[in-house]
């Protein structure tokens, strides 16, 4: 198990998956290097033009993509987690 590392009220922290499903209740991002963009290579590749940008993984496959924000568009990707 590799683990997860977390940003927070601009803090890296590094901690287990078991820690995280037991102590994390609410996540807006999880992060590996290739996503932190500092050259903004991936937000041209994706055509990322409004934030938030969710895109949600499964098995390296993109299963939920949103784009900007509206009222209750984090119901929908509430239920969609809820389906993985």
């Amino acid at each position: 198990e590799e683990g997860v590392t977390i940003l927070t009220w601009g803090n890296v922290i590094k901690g287990t998956w078991a820690w995280f499903k037991e102590c994390v209740d609410e996540a807006y991002a999880i992060l590996s290097q290739e996503f932190l963009d500092s050259n903004q290579e991936l937000k041209r590749a994706l055509s990322i033009v409004n934030v938030p940008y969710t895109i949600v993984l499964k098995n390296n496959k993109i299963v939920y993509v949103s784009n900007g924000y509206s009222q209750g568009s984090e119901e929908e990707l509430y239920q969609k987690l809820k389906e993985l």
